[in-house]
């Protein structure tokens, strides 16, 4: 690929470069959204746009985002919620950057975010995905610093509930990074073909591309530099605790996605000698406690996916890869 990217500065220390387009997807985000758009609004770099999407939002996320009218500004209210993944589809299609940055609607930028992705991109030609250092309301606590994958595709979080001494803070090459505050060139971005939207309406769809980028010999970094507030409690070490986490609907579309992720992107001696060992593995151990009947449901519903997709090659509905 070639280095496009470049910041410049033309001796008023004001900085220039490719055009970024933010993008925001909005479901029912009216609690938090003004903090989120106001923080872009106030980026010192001037080569920016924003293209929000909202899913057919039932509360007031939709008003309030059409409060802000500016020429850089586009909104695009989607009949049906097209979950995480269709929404970012759509807003990028829409959008004209060189550079798509994702930012969640409860996401609050430093306002030197944008100049610090453009430079990311200029210095570092083999970065594929940008992610950031995702910290809780209080700004001390760490929430992301990239993750990791391990052999039945469960997920890691670094850093997670470390209060931040500055011990995250090299740059990093990782497994993924969340999409919460994520970018990439869009170059890479239409090559990847965006997010597969068989991971709707959420899970795994930013795991799954930063595999992909990897497998075309792109970088997926941690970026400490570029630093987010992140104060939905989802993210909080504490979630993992409360009872929304231990809900049915969200280890039902965890581990729907986790295996799908597996059996999308392993090939057939990739199942049967690395991924469904790693998955037996899990499933007779104490972490799964509590879980195997539920997971013989999700064990079923991934099989049927895999003879739609992979043998009878029928497409999910909306699907870009």
């Amino acid at each position: 690929m070639n280095n496009k990217s470049s910041i410049i500065d033309n001796g008023h220390n004001e900085p220039h470069g490719p055009l970024i387009s933010v993008i925001i997807v909005t479901y029912n985000n009216a609690a938090c959204l003004r903090p989120t758009l106001d923080a872009v609004f106030a980026q010192n770099y001037p080569q920016y746009e924003i293209i929000l999407v909202d899913n057919a939002s039932q509360d007031e996320s939709l008003v309030i985002a059409r409060e802000y009218t500016r020429p850089n500004y586009k909104i695009i209210a989607n009949a049906t919620n097209r979950g995480f993944a269709g929404g970012n589809n759509d807003a990028v299609a829409a959008s004209r950057g060189e550079i798509v940055f994702l930012v969640n609607p409860d996401a609050i930028l430093e306002p030197t975010a944008l100049t610090e992705v453009a430079r990311a991109f200029a210095e570092r030609p083999d970065l594929g995905i940008l992610g950031a250092k995702l910290m809780a309301a209080d700004g001390k606590t760490i929430l992301h610093c990239g993750g990791h994958i391990d052999a039945a595709a469960h997920t890691a979080l670094y850093g997670i509930g470390e209060l931040d001494q500055g011990q995250r803070d090299e740059i990093e090459e990782v497994d993924f990074v969340i999409g919460a505050a994520y970018a990439l060139r869009r170059e890479l971005w239409d090559r990847l073909g965006g997010f597969d939207e068989d991971f709707n309406p959420c899970y795994y769809e930013d795991t799954d591309q930063c595999l992909r980028c990897r497998r075309m010999s792109y970088k997926v970094l941690y970026w400490p530099r570029l630093r987010v507030i992140h104060p939905d409690r989802t993210q909080s070490a504490d979630f993992a605790k409360s009872a929304a986490y231990q809900s049915p609907t969200f280890w039902w579309y965890h581990h729907r996605h986790r295996l799908w992720f597996q059996f999308k992107n392993a090939s057939l001696l990739g199942l049967l000698f690395r991924v469904i060992p790693a998955e037996l593995r899990w499933y007779f151990s104490a972490q799964s406690a509590g879980l195997r009947k539920f997971m013989l449901k999700i064990y079923y519903y991934t099989l049927r996916r895999y003879v739609a997709r992979k043998i009878l090659r029928i497409p999910a509905p909306g699907a870009r890869c």
